[in-house]
């Protein structure tokens, strides 16, 4: 039976592996190849890849060119999200709908990147739209350096998961952290596909965009405003969410007031534990170098601290974040600001300078939340971030209406 570490435990062995990688003299994704008179299976290769009975080897014809959309690979720095080529896509004369193809041929970037093609086929069972099963997969398998694939469901050996993927318009697709990296180092698979950008465009598929635009907004940035401006910044964004994926979000040009064109992701799945995931703002610090920010859990759910999201927000409910009637609040100090470049165990939460950081998602029957120079001289009404009116406002984040338009303000 095979298993799979947890989220946490996998992330803190990943970072090991990468480290005991950048360091090591060649790494695991510049593979060489063996020797002539020694290119052979290994014994532990062939216990992992045994040929399951469900392969089909009878005959193969061509379908047609597809599209090939990385999700695997991807936990190596060098592998970029949403890379994607075309592959040359057969059936099986015997299985409708049994696939197979080599994705990390010869014209492939991963070609380019490992410095060699590789010649092992992919097979795909989607003889059953909603329940698809791929083979266990070794990419260069014949090399010094190979990676075993597997994906998470009980044809394959894991019991306990079971993350098959769906045909729709004859696009393949498989849910986020659906498959399994076998790492040597510890004896366990990680998971991959993180992302969930994993997807097989076959012949005359029509696949979706990755995110779909909800519309404009207002996001009101309350820990690199505070750090870099002095107070909270409000940034006419807009915001898109991850298909597939609802309450995954991104903000396109939360950080344009520092010149960077990167978005801000946040996780919002789940309503009640809001997260901003470990990403770069885009943009550098004079003396510190690269800005990277993060939510403060990010720091302390793990197996040695606080396990799960339920344990760390009844230690830190001051920094939990929520998704709440329509808008998303980061309370202070609940984002990290962290300078890896200067200090690689160091991060600042802003303290008494941080603020509240809001922004409202759109919806499609909803008024657009975005900042214009129309009605200067319509009279002014404020309500609080729950949506209810303010007369005489005090201190912290409101949203203003003045005529047609709409923003957000911090009240000292």
């Amino acid at each position: 039976m095979k298993f799979i570490t947890s989220v946490f435990t996998s992330i803190t062995a990943v970072m090991l592996l990468m480290a005991n990688y950048a360091a090591a003299e060649t790494t695991s994704l510049t593979p060489r190849r063996l020797a002539a008179n020694s290119v052979e299976r290994s014994q532990e290769n062939d216990q992992r890849q045994k040929v399951q009975s469900r392969i089909v080897e009878n005959g193969w014809h061509k379908v047609g060119t597809g599209r090939w959309y990385e999700g695997l690979l991807t936990i190596f720095d060098q592998v970029d999200y949403d890379l994607s080529w075309e592959i040359e896509i057969e059936e099986s004369d015997d299985v409708d709908g049994y696939y197979r193809f080599i994705p990390y041929h010869e014209e492939s970037p991963i070609a380019g990147i490992v410095g060699a093609a590789d010649d092992q086929y992919f097979y795909v069972d989607a003889s059953d739209p909603e329940r698809v099963i791929c083979e266990d997969f070794i990419a260069y398998r014949y090399f010094e350096f190979n990676y075993y694939f597997s994906q998470l469901v009980p044809e394959n050996g894991f019991y306990d998961n079971d993350l098959p993927g769906v045909v729709e318009d004859n696009v393949i697709y498989f849910p986020r952290n659906s498959f399994g990296w076998w790492a040597d180092e510890i004896g366990q698979f990680l998971p991959v596909n993180a992302e969930g950008d994993f997807k097989i465009v076959l012949p005359g598929g029509e696949e979706r965009p990755n995110w779909k635009t909800l519309g404009e907004s207002v996001f009101t940035d309350g820990f690199c405003g505070p750090y870099f401006k002095g107070e909270a910044i409000s940034t006419n964004v807009t915001v898109q969410e991850r298909d597939r994926r609802p309450g995954y979000f991104r903000l396109l040009g939360a950080f344009s007031q520092y010149g960077s064109d990167s978005p801000l992701v946040i996780d919002a799945t789940n309503p009640d534990f809001v997260v901003l995931p470990f990403q770069e703002a885009g943009f550098e610090h004079d003396e510190r170098g690269a800005v990277v920010v993060y939510s403060h859990c990010e720091n302390f759910i793990s197996p040695m601290k606080y396990p799960t999201a339920e344990e760390y927000a009844v230690a830190f409910p001051q920094y939990v974040a929520t998704y709440k009637n329509g808008s998303i609040v980061f309370p202070p100090d609940a984002c990290v600001l962290h300078f890896p470049d200067w200090n690689p165990w160091s991060f600042t939460t802003n303290d008494d300078a941080a603020r509240m950081s809001t922004v409202a998602i759109p919806t499609t029957s909803g008024v657009k939340n975005i900042m214009t120079e129309d009605n200067a001289d319509a009279p002014k009404v404020y309500y609080d971030i729950m949506g209810r009116r303010v007369d005489n406002p005090s201190s912290g984040v409101f949203v203003v209406r003045q005529g047609s338009k709409s923003y957000k303000v911090f009240v000292k």
